[in-house]
């Protein structure tokens, strides 16, 4: 009985342990972020990929060329190349852009006629600026307000924070390499991994774009991943 009575005693006394034991508080969510923010910033390079569903959002001023996709990479300090999938006048087509400082190259089938085009595609366009300058992503994932904390959360097999709040169109459009024109507020959605605290997914969500003719609204999907890649990224022949 007395071996009886210590097993008893001991069994209650882990179990005392394991109920007062302290767990490890989650992170601050704005704290999250600002490092996610800060390794974006620090990256030597990265990928990129950028989807937009619902309304139309069109990257020219004569409301041509309708927005779709984009996948690409990034290189320190001021490089960018991207295929970029667009409606022309209601044609689904691709438009392969490199950007080397405020120097802009870019073709498709029609538009150039397949020739690379030494020309401004995106007005005022600057890798370095979109990535480092205080007006860059890390100062648009900064701008979030009202941030609130879940997760982790299972995202494609990665355990994930997941950050949700609000924040004013123009203060985020360079997380949409600058295509949102948005002044209203966005709502927004950060997943940031759990075990290298970097950012790999942020959806933002137009809710001014809806309308009669569009029930759905602005939603952009940016993922980021593979940072510090070896990329390349050199002038079109």
């Amino acid at each position: 009985m007395n071996h009886a009575w210590k097993l008893v005693a001991m069994i209650l006394i882990l179990l005392l342990a394991g109920c007062n034991g302290a767990t490890e508080p989650p992170p601050d969510p704005m704290a999250l972020v600002d490092e996610a923010a800060g390794y974006i910033q620090a990256a030597e390079g990265f990928a990129v990929t950028i989807e937009r569903t619902g309304a139309p959002v069109y990257i020219d001023t004569s409301g041509v060329i309708n927005f779709l996709r984009a996948a690409g990479s990034y290189v320190a300090p001021d490089r960018v190349q991207a295929r970029v999938r667009v409606l022309v006048a209601g044609i689904a087509g691709d438009i392969d852009v490199i950007a080397i400082g405020s120097n802009q190259y870019y073709r498709h089938a029609i538009l150039t006629g397949g020739q690379w085009l030494n020309a401004e595609f995106s007005p005022g366009f600057n890798a370095e600026n979109l990535v480092r300058s205080e007006s860059g992503l890390a100062r648009a994932m900064s701008a979030l307000q009202n941030a609130a904390l879940t997760g982790p959360e299972d995202v494609d097999g990665v355990a994930m924070w997941h950050i949700t709040g609000t924040a004013v169109g123009r203060e985020v459009a360079a997380l949409t390499i600058g295509l949102i024109p948005a002044q209203a507020d966005v709502t927004v959605d950060l997943y940031i991994r759990v075990d290298d605290h970097h950012a790999e997914r942020m959806v933002l969500v137009q809710p001014d774009t809806v309308s009669e003719t569009e029930p759905k609204p602005s939603t952009w999907t940016v993922e980021v991943y593979d940072y510090n890649g070896d990329y390349a990224i050199e002038p079109p022949a």
